[in-house]
């Protein structure tokens, strides 16, 4: 299995300078039949807070609070804005050999995501399996229907997250831009051509 990279882009929003330090967050920003999309932002370190990787076993943090306003009310410490450098969104295409490999089919082999639930409310990979008590048959049921809640919320950030997917792929037609149809037969008009001691060169239009 091969995860082949087919384009990126970043966008700049700050400068970083030379010597700061900065943090690298990235997530799967969305996936259609072929092709994953991760974002990445490039912050200021420590303008986002860590979370535990494990935190279904460690015990919620508490909220800081303070006093604000004349009257003495306790309202809860608002969170400044990231400080965010540049964005960059890449797309990745898996390949078995010749064979593209679906990013949801994928992501479910790894276990990020849950399987599909089917008629009957049994899970794909639990098809086949013999009779089962009444305890086991409830367990099944809470646990589709928690399943079924996470995937609609997975399945709604994958539709908005496809929103820019969508937009960064109209950009796929500048590759068609470089010459015009009259200038495939003509020349192509340039106000400067410059070489580097290698012969290389590149001209201006």
């Amino acid at each position: 299995m091969a995860a082949i990279i087919g384009s990126v882009t970043t966008s700049f929003k700050k400068e970083i300078r030379i010597f700061q330090q900065y943090e690298v967050w990235s997530r799967i920003l969305t996936w259609d039949q072929k092709w994953l999309y991760i974002v990445t932002h490039f912050v200021q370190k420590g303008s986002v807070k860590h979370g535990d990787l494990d935190h279904h076993t460690s015990p919620p943090k508490k909220t800081s609070k303070k006093f604000s306003g004349a009257g003495g009310d306790i309202g809860k410490e608002k969170s400044a804005r990231p400080v965010i450098f540049a964005t960059s969104v890449s797309k990745y295409v898996f390949k078995k050999g010749r064979l593209t490999v679906a990013p949801e089919r994928l992501l479910r082999a790894s276990g990020l995501l849950e399987e599909r639930v089917v008629t009957g409310g049994v899970h794909e990979k639990s098809q086949g399996v013999g009779p089962k008590t009444t305890k086991d048959t409830l367990s099944e049921e809470c646990d589709n229907l928690v399943s079924s809640r996470n995937s609609q919320v997975i399945e709604k950030q994958r539709l908005r997250g496809m929103k820019y997917a969508n937009a960064w792929a109209e950009l796929d037609s500048l590759h068609e831009q470089l010459v015009s149809e009259s200038e495939r037969s003509d020349c192509v008009p340039v106000i400067g051509h410059f070489s580097d001691i290698t012969g290389y060169g590149i001209s201006y239009r």
